[in-house]
């Protein structure tokens, strides 16, 4: 009975230590979630500090690391005085002299906007060498897939294609007219700092997909789905040669559409540069292919075949596939007559034309990153601007 009333204490005392364990564990937790939520609190405060800003808003120009600087809105009750309120003591005397003051302050007004043209070139730059970076990645994918196409007109043609893309304004923000002011806060206490003006700078970055691109690929997939509903009409009622052809011309046409506001690229280039679009969208797809018999020979149309569109592609005909397809809508043929030169031509003439758009696009990016580059040189070798900030006002 001993032994059995101790196992039975002995069970009790764990329970309680286990209880006490899990709500001690439970008040730290709870306090440092308090905790936790007020600095997130506090950092939701900060961040609404830090911009975006309006155009025109009055903020704090802030030294940063070595010669830049950062933005930063005046904090509520924060009041700015002219500069001079700055050097007067509690008695209303000056603290130095106010004209070797003014002139101290005005210097320093001038480094801050040496460090402020510095910073936007940064942020200028950092832009441009992001295009340059898709630039390069994208004459890399154009120049296999013209290494790939150079066989095109004999093996056939199955590119996918991705959106042209396009420049968009990307905003870097950026305080002009600094001076140095007396930024009282509310509590009373001052101290002099930079002012400036918001302003708004649009840099263009350069973007594969946007939504321009997306309605435009949405419209071709609308015209292939009214396509695919004109085809099972005819093939219900029993299609021809000659109807197959009429759908196959406008299946050439609409690659055509699809071409002038598409990059194509071979499979090997897109699965190396552009992998993340197959899953993200848009991409459509441009194919034929070119039958061949026994002897690995083309194998040429009938001419009763092809009479009736010899007057709309002039060039040679073979019996292949051809399809295209945008977003999730597809239509395409087997085994019937193609101006195959005609489609692998087109198809090499718009990875040329890319070609020749991109690398005007890195040349002129070239240039805008050498005048920043220029630009910030000329403020490095002229101190930003700054002279000797360290001078020290007359008492």
């Amino acid at each position: 009975m001993t032994f059995r009333s101790n196992k039975r204490r002995g069970i009790i005392l764990l329970v309680i230590a286990l209880v006490i364990l899990v709500t001690a564990v439970f008040l730290i937790y709870r306090a440092n979630l308090g905790d936790m939520l007020s600095r997130s609190r506090q950092l939701v405060a900060v961040a609404n500090l830090w911009g975006p800003f309006k155009a025109g808003q009055q903020v704090k120009v802030m030294s940063g690391y070595s010669t830049s600087v950062f933005l930063q809105s005046l904090a509520a009750g924060e009041q700015v005085k002219d500069v001079l309120f700055c050097n007067l003591k509690p008695d209303g005397s000056p603290a130095y002299n106010p004209s070797a003051y003014k002139a101290t302050m005005d210097r320093n007004a001038k480094c801050l906007s040496g460090y402020m043209e510095a910073t936007k070139l940064r942020e200028q730059s950092g832009v441009i060498q992001g295009n340059l970076g898709i630039v390069e990645s994208m004459l890399s994918a154009l120049s296999i897939t013209g290494k790939e196409l150079a066989s095109a007109a004999d093996y056939g043609v199955n590119v996918t294609v991705i959106p042209s893309g396009t420049f968009l304004p990307t905003p870097v923000q950026y305080a002009s007219n600094i001076q140095m002011k007396c930024v009282v806060n509310a509590d009373g206490g001052k101290s002099p700092g930079g002012i400036g003006t918001v302003q708004n700078l649009n840099a263009s970055e350069f973007k594969i997909a946007t939504p321009a691109s997306l309605a435009r690929f949405k419209a071709l997939e609308k015209k292939i789905a009214d396509l695919v509903k004109v085809a099972q009409d005819m093939m219900a009622n029993g299609i021809s040669t000659k109807a197959i052809w009429i759908i196959a011309t406008r299946i050439i046409g609409l690659q055509s559409e699809m071409l002038a506001a598409s990059i194509p690229l071979s499979p090997t280039a897109v699965q190396k540069y552009y992998r993340s679009i197959l899953a993200s969208g848009p991409t459509g797809n441009i194919g034929i292919g070119i039958n061949r018999d026994e002897n690995n020979m083309k194998t040429n149309c009938d001419k009763s075949v092809h009479w009736s569109i010899k007057e709309i592609f002039s060039a040679p005909y073979y019996r292949g596939s051809i399809g295209i397809a945008s977003l999730a809508e597809t239509v395409g043929f087997a085994d019937v007559c193609l101006p195959t030169t005609f489609i692998a031509n087109k198809v090499k003439e718009s990875v040329a034309a890319q070609s020749q758009r991109f690398f005007q696009m890195r040349t002129s990016l070239g240039q805008q990153l050498k005048a920043n580059t220029d630009a910030l040189k000329k403020l490095e070798d002229n101190s930003y601007n700054c002279g000797d900030v360290s001078e020290k006002p007359e008492k």
